[in-house]
């Protein structure tokens, strides 16, 4: 990483670390994962699922929409581009 003209290297340990840190911020959240492909939804909601998260995954606009109107999701990952 390149600060105002320096190198600045972080250490595995130290990036491992902020990973983590990172990670446990969405411990005990609810997710609802939007993507048309079955296979992005699973490999987001494996990654949330290790991260300590509860995700709902959803395949349609329609299908999210109807989540959403119930309420209850900290954070929303949605495919923008969808048929």
């Amino acid at each position: 990483m390149e600060t105002a003209g320096r190198l600045i290297r972080t250490s595995y340990f130290e990036r491992k670390h902020n990973m983590t840190t990172k990670m446990k911020l969405l411990a005990g959240r609810k997710v609802l994962v939007v993507d048309d492909s079955k296979d992005i939804t699973s490999l987001l909601a494996d990654t949330f699922a290790m991260a300590g998260a509860q995700s709902v995954q959803v395949n349609s606009g329609t299908g999210a929409m109807m989540f959403l109107m119930a309420g209850g999701f900290d954070l929303v990952v949605l495919d923008l581009v969808m048929p």
